[in-house]
């Protein structure tokens, strides 16, 4: 049996999930993954990792509620500062494109 890690509500100590845990193998596997596709990933244009990064920023805003429900459920923070944190790494990923492509990005709440 797979060993694997417990994730309780802190709210009301409830199994909020419980994943399993990696291998040494699976990490070794997964390195060695990484270390193959790099080459590839470096001989991508700027503009499209831009677009990427854009499209990551988009779907983790489109999922905006459900992660900052989960971000709630799995460390108790509160969700107002989950909701923030989640609106961080938009902005933070927007910034990211931004920095490749040389384009500038709209960030919600930055300031001049």
């Amino acid at each position: 049996m797979r060993a694997s890690i417990r994730i309780v509500d802190p709210a009301d100590g409830s199994l909020a999930h419980e994943v399993p845990c990696a291998k040494p193998d699976d990490v070794r596997q997964s390195v060695a993954r990484v270390r193959d596709a790099q080459p590839g990933w470096a001989r991508v244009a700027p503009v499209e990792h831009g677009a990427l990064l854009r499209s990551e920023a988009d779907a983790v805003e489109a999922a905006a509620d459900r992660l900052a429900v989960l971000r709630t459920t799995e460390t108790g923070k509160p969700l107002g500062a989950a909701r923030g944190g989640v609106a961080a790494g938009v902005a933070t990923r927007r910034l990211g494109a931004a920095l490749v492509t040389g384009k500038p990005a709209a960030v919600p709440g930055a300031s001049r």
